[in-house]
């Protein structure tokens, strides 16, 4: 039995979920701030960059972004199983690790992507939170390997909000959704730890007030880019 639940979870489950959400976002409306950010990326391939956004908003961006061959980082809890399985389907490239088990493996394998012109992706605060609390990874990989870090807030008109540690969030149908991508970070090759805790402060807090932004533009009855 418990053999057949597994396999329905990592089969079914995700094709039914997917499909669920893709007929949902049919009827959302996209709003972008500086969209010039993420179309000059996709434009210029051979340029790395690293992209983080709060665990609780990853439904929009993973639809938004799917098949563009994105490298993004998944836990290797037993729950990471199923979103590879989902990630993988939508044309992203997993990683699998954490900052709480397996995490110098995926950082090696990124390191090693990154001399590509990868794009990455990281919720900061996964796999298992604490909630919008900005993990190490997204910042090391960034000075290690010189690669500009962006922030992306997103803001919702009208949403369902799961009771889960994340607060994921689904957007209702017919309803307003903004993508707010931030300017480019970048950070010295050599840092403390002390300076690490600050940057990683820092952009919880601007992440933070980009998601503000995004929900505050989500909510206006007109919004010209």
């Amino acid at each position: 039995m418990k053999k057949i639940l597994g396999w329905l979870m990592n089969n079914i489950a995700p094709t039914v979920g997917r499909a669920f959400f893709r007929l949902i976002m049919l009827t959302v409306k996209i709003r972008h701030i500086n969209r010039k950010t993420v179309e000059w990326q996709f434009a210029n391939r051979d340029k790395s960059g690293i992209y983080c956004f709060w665990h609780g908003n990853l439904l929009v961006p993973y639809h938004y972004h799917r098949r563009k061959g994105i490298y993004i980082v998944i836990s290797q809890h037993r729950d990471g199983e199923v979103i590879s399985s989902i990630v993988e389907r939508g044309g992203y490239k997993p990683v699998r690790g954490s900052s709480t088990r397996g995490g110098w493996r995926a950082m090696k394998e990124l390191l090693a992507v990154v001399e590509k012109g990868a794009i990455i992706a990281f919720t900061p605060d996964g796999p298992r939170g604490p909630l919008h609390e900005f993990k190490d990874g997204p910042v090391y990989l960034a000075q290690a390997t010189g690669t500009p870090l962006y922030l992306m807030g997103v803001g919702f008109s009208n949403c369902w909000t799961l009771k889960d540690w994340s607060r994921l969030k689904v957007p209702k149908p017919f309803s307003t959704v903004c993508v707010h991508y931030t300017k480019p970070y970048e950070f010295p090759r050599e840092l403390t730890e002390e300076q690490f805790e600050q940057w990683n402060e820092k952009l919880a807090g601007e992440l933070n007030e980009a998601d503000a932004e995004a929900e505050r533009v989500a909510k206006l009855k007109e919004w010209r880019e």
